[in-house]
């Protein structure tokens, strides 16, 4: 059979994720210093206005602009450049402009000059806010402004009416410790956190403090520390200390109370003290950057946490194990920047390709790469046919895998479930086999049997709406199984009334009871009634035939649409011409080549090819005037490469699709 791509992947369609809720469906896209990051000690983050991310590193800013970086630096003979290459904080103001904390200040972007001012004074001037640091800045959901001054306080820019108010006074009386963070939560209150770990809630409306807590004052003895503040979507927060190992806190806003996380009775730890950042994700989980930890994921409602870990043997992983900073942007995407590996960054929408490999750590893992085909059970299971490693069952509800040896071969070519749920095997050069859950049962070709297997390779069942088992195979053409006598019926190449190849590779019913057979010398109509066969041949004088005689898939879609798939092209069949429209390359397949076809919810079809998947959008009803719409995915979306293999596609009932290779 020789050597394919070893791995197979499960579609969950409309970027749902992979149902089985493991840290495999965390798959990240990277960039470092080799797509012209200035350096990978990667510091901050900031999306602005304009759709740019800015990124801090110890060697400079960066702007990237989805393709490629622009690097601002420290020029000492320019003064219109950064004061210093290490970036520590990123911050948009009023009309876009961006501030910058270095070690030697903060510094302007300018957007309209595309300059930088080491000068932050005459900024602040315009907005009525006196000279000095400015640690944050938090814009409200109304797009007004709150600049948090090292010293005086905190205060507001009003941008419809370009006024600034200071916050009145919070602490006790006067500000005795300067507030380090703060964010809004779902109700427009304004949380503030002080240095000296105090806590505050202040109403927007009324502008008064209407709660205090001193729970982490009293924890950390009233000691100066760099706190960060997150509030989540339910208006909880999340609160570590910056460089600092003590670990992340919840705060429960219902309750009022304080808690850290993962350390009570029963609840799932994170894996280190030494937090480093934390964002909410699309999905409402919270990702907590660690130092040497990875990113954990933090499911307060089911109070679990999953662990983000770099795989030097899987470059879609995480890029290093300990994250600096971590950023959601506005379109979900969450950017985690590393100590010495640049930026990794992921949506759940970038892959939405679950890989399944071989791991030869997990003991009930994957045991043998190379997949052929798959069969689901009536509880969701897959069977999956290996290239030489046998049979496999994935229990989907318990993420284990189980061997089975098949008599005569561990090469599988295909895979039919019956409806009496009996398994039913085809192997290469290993005969029939059937398996009812205890058992095989195995039949062979007999030189001097006529009644035995016309063949030894199976590569295709199919059972049709009258319970009728049909085998098609390598070199033997198509059997018929009588399963209560044990006898095959065959339907061998050049015979009357039979096919024209000894090749079969797909058997598909219509609704008429019609047998549409795929093989190697185009496609074959028979009616089992008759025995009559209709024969579709690739003509090159006729744009309007069948186009090629190599068959690979046969699918009927749900406006009942008979599509073939060969090696050079899409057909779907006319029945009212008795013929066919092509679609190739040049209408946007991957390839021309179309090894298998899978429907999904939407009615789009799914193509894998040697060149990896196509998603067609059909639109028109006559054949003739059909269109097809193609996107196509690569491994920059997540497949393990470019090459599939033939037939190694399904659909699930769930609506998910799974492909192999």
């Amino acid at each position: 059979m020789g050597w394919r791509a070893a791995i197979w992947i499960l579609l969950a369609v409309l970027g749902c994720g992979c149902v089985c809720g493991q840290p495999a469906q965390y798959r990240f896209k990277r960039l470092d210093n080799n797509h012209g990051l200035s350096n990978n000690y990667v510091t901050c983050f900031l999306k602005d206005s304009k759709g740019f991310l800015w990124v801090g590193t110890i060697s400079g800013l960066n702007r990237y602009d989805g393709y490629s970086f622009t690097i601002f630096t420290h020029n000492p003979t320019d003064t219109t450049t950064l004061v210093h290459n290490s970036i520590s904080r990123l911050c948009e103001g009023p009309d876009g402009k961006i501030w910058i904390t270095t070690p030697q200040g903060v510094n302007v972007y300018d957007p309209a000059t595309e300059r930088i001012s080491r000068n932050p004074a005459p900024f602040l001037h315009a907005l009525h806010i006196p000279n000095g640091v400015i640690s944050s800045i938090v814009r409200d959901p109304g797009g007004n402004y709150y600049f948090v001054h090292a010293t005086a306080g905190v205060f507001r820019y009003d941008r419809h009416r370009t006024t600034t108010a200071l916050l009145p006074a919070t602490g006790s009386g006067a500000l005795v410790s300067p507030i380090v963070s703060l964010a809004f939560d779902p109700h427009n209150n304004l949380w503030l956190l002080h240095a000296d770990g105090l806590l505050e809630k202040y109403d927007t409306r009324t502008r008064r403090i209407i709660y205090r807590n001193d729970y982490l004052k009293t924890q950390h003895h009233g000691a100066s520390l760099p706190y960060t503040l997150l509030c989540d979507r339910d208006g909880d927060l999340w609160i570590h200390v910056y460089l600092d190992n003590r670990g992340l806190y919840f705060f429960s806003a219902a309750e009022q109370t304080f808690a850290p996380v993962g350390q009570a009775p029963g609840a799932v730890p994170i894996n280190t003290s030494a937090v480093r950042s934390v964002v909410q994700d699309n999905n409402g989980l919270l990702w907590v950057a660690t130092d040497h930890g990875g990113i954990n994921i933090v499911d307060k409602k089911k109070h679990t946490v999953q662990y983000l870990l770099h795989d030097p043997l899987d470059d879609k992983s995480l890029g290093q194990n300990t994250v600096n900073t971590l950023y959601r942007d506005d379109q979900g995407i969450v950017w985690a920047g590393t100590y010495k590996a640049g930026i990794s960054y992921y949506h759940e929408d970038f892959y939405r390709f679950p890989v399944y490999r071989k791991n030869p750590a997990a003991p009930h893992g994957q045991p043998y790469d190379d997949i052929n085909r798959f069969a689901e059970d009536a509880r969701g299971n897959l069977w999956i046919a290996t290239n030489g490693g046998g049979l496999l069952y994935f229990d989907r509800l318990k993420n284990t895998f189980r061997q089975h040896h098949v008599p005569g071969s561990d090469v599988i070519v295909s895979l039919y479930l019956d409806r009496q749920q009996v398994l039913w095997i085809g192997t290469y050069y290993g005969g029939l086999s059937s398996y009812d859950g205890r058992h095989f049962t195995t039949y062979r070709h007999h030189a001097g049997d006529t009644t035995s297997l016309a063949h030894d390779s199976v590569w295709e069942i199919y059972e049709d709406s009258k319970g009728q088992l049909w085998i098609g195979t390598l070199d033997g053409g198509l059997d018929r199984f009588d399963r209560q006598r044990k006898i095959f019926h065959h339907y061998p190449a050049g015979r009357k009334n039979s096919i024209h190849s000894s090749y079969v590779s797909e058997i598909l019913e219509d609704d008429h009871g019609l047998l549409w057979i795929g093989t190697a010398y185009g496609l074959e109509v028979m009616n089992p009634h008759t025995r009559h066969v209709t024969h579709y041949l690739s003509n090159l004088n006729d744009a309007h035939s069948l186009s090629d005689n190599i068959v690979h898939a046969l699918y009927r879609d749900r406006a009942n649409r008979l599509w073939v798939g060969t090696a050079s092209g899409l057909n779907v069949f006319d029945p009212a011409t008795q013929s066919f429209r092509v679609f190739r390359q040049e209408d946007g397949l991957p390839h021309n080549t179309v090894l298998s076809i899978a429907e999904d919810s939407a009615g789009n079809l799914w193509l894998s090819t040697p060149n990896g998947l196509g998603r067609a959008t059909v639109t028109g009803t006559a054949i003739p005037d059909l269109r097809v719409q193609v996107s196509r995915y690569d491994a920059s979306d997540g497949l393990q490469g470019a090459h599939f293999n033939e037939n190694a596609g399904a659909r699930l009932r769930s609506g998910e699709l799974v492909f192999g290779a």
